[in-house]
C-alpha cells in the first residue's frame, strides 16, 4: 500500500461550488498486503538425470550438480550415496548456495577435492575490432586475470579479461565440510578433474594457470589436494585444450587435445605422457585430424579411442584391427567407463537402420565382444544411461521408460501451399521418464534399483487463478508442495485464505474453470509402446469433482483432438463452448465451434468456417512422419503453445457469439481476427469492426456487453507503437477510450469488477493504471513478476506469479491484498518531459470509496473541464508547460497533490526519412537512394 505523503489539506469553502457542479467519476481504494495468505509454495524439480556421479571408495558414489535435496534431505549440490543409494548422513556439506560444485575427485582417505564455481567467460578489452581466436594464453603466468590471444602476425593480440571470477579447487573433509587447512587453488578456463590410480588427482581441460602457476591444459594434484609442482607437461602448443584423458596403472596418461594456433592453424594431439609428464616416444599413433572424446587404457597398455565409435591402438600406437565392437544396431557411443580385466561399460545409441536410436548400456569384453545388454537383465527397464563404474565391476546407471516426443508445424495460412503443408518433424527425445538409479552386480548379470530422489527445490510459480461460486480460489502453476502438503500444480484455497486440505487432485493442466468449481483439466500419462518401440504421452480431458476426484459422468468426445481444443465459455444450463478440429487437424476448414453438454458430449457443431490462419498450429507425429492419434501429444508444445487459433469467445444476448482469434476469413469473407456470429453460426453482417487506424491487429478481447478491445500496432504522430482500440457493440471505434501509452495489452484478463489485469498491472475500464496497486515483487536478487490476478467476491485481490517477496515480506508465488480506506491522496501525478505535438498524461489516486471531486490546475490556474482523476493533454504545445496539481475534495476535506512539472521539448525530429536499395541497371552494383525532409517547423 502506498501511504499518504506530502499532501496539503485546505478548507472546502473555496471549492464548494465546483464540488457541487462536478460529479465524481472514479472511486478507488488503497490495498494492504494480507498477512493471512502466505503459503509456502515450492517446486521440487527432478534432477536425477541431470546430476553427475563419481565412483568413490568403498562402493560409495559422489553426486554433484544443481540440486538442493537428496531423498528429501537438504544437500546443497553435493551428496555421498551409500552402496544402497541412500544419502550418507555422515556426509553433510557446508557449501553455500553460491559455491556451486562443477566437478569432484574423491581422495583415498575419504576426503574430496571439489571444483567450485562457474567456468570463466571473456570480454574483449582492446583492440575492439579484433575477435579473440582461441586459445587464450596468460600475459603474466602469475596473474591469470589478464590473458591475451596472439591473433596478429606481429604478436599484438587481443587483451581480454574474465567477466566472472575464476573457479577454484577446495578440499572437503570426509564428513563433507570444508577443510580450513587447505588453501583454495584458483583456476581459469574450463577444467575437469579425475582421480588417478595412485590416489592423486588429474586436472585437465582448457586452462592456462592453477594456483598462480602456469599450466597448459594439464595439471596434477597430490593426494592431499595440493598442486604437484613436478608435473608440468611441455607439449609444443602453448594453448592446449584437452578433450579426453585416460590413466594407466603405471601412472602414464593418454591425452587427446587440440590447439588453435595463430593465423587459423589447428593442431591435434594424441599422445602418451609418462608419470613425469614427459612425452612417451614409444607411443606413436598415426596423425589424426580430430580430437577424441572417448579414451580408455586396457591392462596391456592398449588404448581405446574414438568419437561415436572406438578404435584400439597397440601400446606402440598401431591401429589394432582385431578389436570390433559387437553391439547389434549400434549407431553411436556416447560414454565409456573401464571395468576390471580390460572390460568396458558403454553407453550407446542403438536401433534399426532407418529409425531413431535409444540409449542403452552394455558391457563389453576385452576385444569388444558383447557381454551384457543391461536392458535384458533382471531388474532392468527400457532405457539406460551410464553414470559410473566401480573397481569391483559394478556399473551405476539411471534407467526409465523411453518416451519420444515429436511435433511439426503446419502452415495453412500460406495461400499458395496445400492445406496440409508442413515443415519436417522436430523430434524431442527419446527421453527417460520416471527415472531411477540402479546398480549392477559385479558381472552385470542383474540390476538392483535404488529409491533415490534428487531434486532442486525452489519457489514455485502460480500462473492462473480462478474462483468458484462459493468464493474458493483455484491456483494453478508449477509447484509440487504447498505448506509441506503435496499439490501437483493445482490447489484450492478457502475464502479464509487457508489451503483446502480436502482438495488434492492428481497432476493435471487446468484448461477451464466453470463457475460451479468443477475444473476441466488435461492429465498426461505414458501410453503403451508403439511400433517404433517408443512410448508417447497420452492426453485425457477430465472434469474434477469438487473434492478433486475425476468425475466419471463427464466424457470428452473421443473424436475431438484433445491437444488442439480451446475452452471458451460455460452457460447456466451446463453447456460448454469449445473450439476444436473435427474430424482432424489436416485442414483449416476443420476448425469448428462446438457446444458440449453437461456430460461433455457433443450437442451442436456450428457450421462456421475459419480460414487463412495467421499463426502456426502444432501437431504430433511419429518417427515416420505420420500423424499420431488425437490423444497422443507432446507434454509441452513448442512455440506459442496455443491449442488452435480461436483465442476467445464471448456469448452475447440472443445466442450471438463474439469470436476473436488468429484467422483472416470467416465463411469466405474478410474478418481479420474478430467476428460476431448469429445463433446459427453465420457471420453477423451488421457487425463490421473498424480497424482502419490499427495496423497489423494481432489479438482481441471480447467483452460481455458486446464491445471489444483490439490489439496491434499503430502509427501515432509518425511513430510505430503498440496500439489498442476499444470497439463499441456495433464495431465502431469508441472515441472516449483514450488511455495512456502504458495500458491494457494483448493477453489481458478482465476482472470481476470490470477492471483489467495486464502485464503485471491492474487497469480500470478506461485503460488507466491502478496507482494504488504497485507491489514491489522480488525473486531472489532479481525482480519478480505477477502473471495473473483474481478479484474475489469479498473484494480482495489475489496475485499469482514468480516471486518470493512482496513489499519486503516473504510471499512465495501467491499474495492477497485487502482493500482499505485511506482518506486522501495515495499517489500523485508525476513530472514528465514530452515532445511538442505528443500527448501528456497525469493521474492521481485516492484511497477511499467515498465520492470525490477532482480539479486540476496549471501554475495555480484551474483547467476548465479537468474534473477527473485522469488528465490527458492531447498534442501538447510549448505554452502548456508548467506545474500541475490535482485538488481532490472528499467529505468536505480538500487534498492537494505535490506538484508535477510538465516540460515540453521542441519537436526537432525529421518529418520523413526514406531510403531504398536497388540495382540501377541489370547486373550492376546495388545503390541506395535516400530522401530526407527536415527543418524547423512548420515543414
Amino acid at each position: 500500500m502506498q501511504i499518504l505523503s506530502a499532501i496539503r489539506r485546505t478548507s472546502c469553502a473555496a471549492f464548494c461550488l465546483i464540488a457541487a457542479a462536478t460529479p465524481a467519476v472514479l472511486h478507488a481504494q488503497a490495498w494492504l498486503l494480507d498477512p493471512v495468505v502466505a503459503p509456502a509454495i515450492v517446486n521440487d524439480a527432478p534432477m536425477l538425470l541431470i546430476a553427475s556421479y563419481v565412483a568413490a571408495t568403498g562402493g560409495q558414489t559422489l553426486a554433484h550438480g544443481n540440486f538442493t535435496h537428496v531423498n528429501g534431505s537438504t544437500a546443497p549440490g553435493l551428496a555421498r550415496l551409500g552402496v544402497d543409494g541412500t544419502a550418507d548422513a555422515a556426509f553433510a556439506s557446508d557449501l553455500s548456495a553460491d559455491e556451486r560444485v562443477t566437478d569432484v575427485a574423491p581422495l583415498p582417505d575419504g576426503r574430496v577435492v571439489a571444483l567450485i564455481g562457474s567456468s570463466v567467460g571473456f570480454a574483449v578489452v582492446t583492440p575492439p575490432q579484433i575477435e579473440p581466436p582461441f586459445p587464450l594464453v596468460p600475459v603474466d603466468p602469475v596473474d591469470p586475470a589478464v590473458i591475451t590471444s596472439p591473433g596478429e602476425p606481429d604478436g599484438s593480440g587481443v587483451v581480454v579479461r574474465p567477466v566472472v571470477p575464476v573457479a577454484k579447487f577446495i578440499r572437503l573433509r570426509s564428513d563433507g565440510r570444508k577443510d580450513a587447512a587447505f588453501a583454495a587453488l584458483p583456476i581459469d578456463g574450463y577444467p575437469r578433474v579425475a582421480r588417478l590410480p595412485d590416489g592423486r588427482v588429474l586436472v585437465w581441460g582448457a586452462f592456462r594457470a592453477i594456483g598462480g602457476q602456469a599450466r597448459n591444459g594439464l595439471a596434477r594434484l597430490n593426494a592431499d589436494g595440493t598442486l604437484d609442482a613436478t608435473f608440468a607437461p611441455a607439449l609444443s602448443s602453448a594453448s592446449l585444450n584437452v578433450s579426453a584423458v585416460a590413466a594407466a596403472a603405471d601412472g602414464s596418461l593418454v591425452v587427446s587435445a587440440v590447439a588453435y594456433e595463430p593465423l587459423g592453424r589447428t593442431t591435434y594431439f594424441f599422445t602418451r605422457l609418462l608419470a613425469s609428464g614427459a612425452i612417451d616416444a614409444r607411443f606413436a599413433p598415426p596423425t589424426t585430424g580430430t580430437s577424441y572424446s572417448l579414451l580408455a587404457v586396457q591392462p596391456d597398455g592398449s588404448v581405446l579411442a574414438g568419437n561415436g565409435n572406438l578404435t584400439r591402438y597397440t601400446p606402440a600406437g598401431v591401429p589394432d584391427r582385431t578389436y570390433a565392437i559387437q553391439i547389434p544396431g549400434l549407431k553411436s557411443i556416447s560414454r565409456i567407463a573401464p571395468l576390471p580385466s580390460g572390460r568396458l561399460a558403454v553407453e550407446a545409441t542403438v536401433g534399426a537402420a532407418n529409425a531413431l536410436g535409444a540409449p542403452a548400456v552394455f558391457t563389453l569384453g576385452v576385444n569388444g565382444q558383447l557381454e551384457r545388454d543391461l536392458r535384458r537383465v533382471p531388474g532392468a527397464r527400457e532405457g539406460h544411461r551410464l553414470l559410473a563404474a566401480f573397481a569391483d565391476g559394478r556399473v551405476l546407471v539411471v534407467q526409465g521408460t523411453l518416451v519420444l516426443n515429436s511435433s511439426f508445424y503446419r502452415i495453412p495460412f500460406d495461400a499458395t501451399a496445400p492445406a496440409d503443408a508442413a515443415i519436417a518433424p522436430i523430434f524431442l527425445g527419446p527421453t527417460l521418464v520416471d527415472p531411477t538409479l540402479a546398480i549392477s552386480s559385479a558381472d552385470a548379470g542383474a540390476l538392483t534399483p535404488f529409491g533415490t530422489t534428487i531434486t532442486h527445490r525452489y519457489t514455485g510459480t502460480v500462473n492462473r487463478l480462478e474462483t468458484d461460486s462459493t468464493g474458493r480460489v483455484i491456483a494453478a502453476g508449477t509447484f509440487t508442495h504447498i505448506d509441506g502438503q503435496p499439490r501437483a500444480g493445482l490447489a484450492r484455497f478457502l475464502a479464509s485464505g487457508a489451503l483446502d486440505p480436502a482438495y488434492a487432485p492428481s497432476a493435471g493442466e487446468l484448461l477451464f474453470a466453470p463457475p460451479d468449481g468443477r475444473m476441466i483439466v488435461r492429465q498426461m500419462t505414458v501410453g503403451p509402446a508403439l511400433e517404433d518401440g517408443f512410448h508417447r504421452y497420452v492426453a485425457q480431458i477430465v472434469r474434477l469433482q469438487l473434492d478433486g476426484r475425476v468425475d466419471p459422468s463427464f466424457a470428452f468426445p473421443a473424436k475431438l483432438e484433445a491437444i488442439n481444443t480451446n475452452w471458451h465459455a460455460a452457460m447456466p444450463d451446463g453447456r460448454i463452448l469449445v473450439s476444436a478440429f473435427e474430424p482432424d487437424s489436416n485442414r483449416e476448414e476443420n476448425l469448428k465451434l462446438i457446444w458440449l453438454g453437461a456430460d461433455g458430449q457433443r450437442l451442436t457443431t456450428l457450421s462456421t468456417v475459419f480460414t487463412r490462419f495467421t499463426r502456426f498450429i502444432i501437431l504430433p507425429m511419429d518417427a515416420t512422419g505420420a500423424a499420431l492419434p488425437a490423444d497422443v501429444v507432446m507434454p509441452i508444445p513448442i512455440g506459442g503453445g496455443r491449442p488452435n487459433v480461436i483465442d476467445a469467445v464471448q456469448p452475447l444476448a440472443g445466442g450471438r457469439l463474439l469470436v476473436a482469434g488468429a484467422f483472416s476469413r470467416v465463411d469466405g469473407e474478410a474478418r481479420p481476427g474478430l467476428v460476431r456470429l448469429l445463433d446459427d453460426g453465420k457471420p453477423d453482417a451488421a457487425y463490421a469492426p473498424d480497424l482502419a487506424t490499427l495496423h497489423y491487429p494481432n489479438a482481441a478481447l471480447p467483452l460481455p456487453d458486446g464491445r471489444a478491445f483490439v490489439f496491434g500496432s499503430a502509427i501515432t504522430r509518425g511513430r510505430w507503437q503498440a496500439g489498442v482500440l476499444r470497439l463499441r457493440a456495433d464495431g465502431s471505434v469508441d472515441p472516449a477510450f483514450q488511455p495512456p501509452p502504458e495500458t491494457i495489452a494483448s493477453g489481458a484478463r478482465r476482472l470481476a469488477d470490470g477492471s483489467f489485469f495486464s502485464n503485471g498491472r491492474r487497469y480500470n475500464a478506461e485503460g488507466w493504471p491502478d496507482l494504488n496497486l504497485a507491489p514491489q515483487l522480488r525473486q531472489g536478487s532479481s525482480n519478480g513478476y505477477a502473471a495473473t490476478a483474481l478479484l474475489a467476491g469479498d473484494g480482495r485481490l489475489w496475485l499469482g506469479g514468480a516471486f518470493d517477496r512482496v513489499n519486503g515480506q516473504p510471499r512465495s508465488a501467491l499474495a492477497r491484498f485487502a482493500p482499505t480506506e485511506v482518506a486522501g491522496i495515495t499517489a500523485g501525478p508525476r513530472s514528465q518531459t514530452v515532445v511538442a505535438g505528443r500527448d501528456a498524461f497525469f493521474q492521481v489516486a485516492i484511497g477511499t470509496t467515498q465520492p470525490a471531486v477532482y480539479r486540476w490546475t496549471r501554475d495555480g490556474a484551474t483547467l476548465a473541464g479537468a474534473t477527473a482523476a485522469m488528465l490527458r493533454l492531447p498534442a501538447v504545445r510549448v505554452d502548456q508547460a508548467g506545474v500541475y496539481r490535482a485538488i481532490v475534495t472528499i467529505a468536505g476535506q480538500t487534498f492537494t497533490s505535490e506538484p508535477a512539472t510538465l516540460t515540453v521539448a521542441p519537436n526537432r525530429s525529421r518529418l520523413i526519412n526514406f531510403s531504398a536499395r536497388s540495382r540501377v541497371e541489370p547486373g550492376g552494383p546495388p545503390q541506395i537512394a535516400g530522401v530526407v525532409c527536415a527543418g524547423a517547423p512548420p515543414r
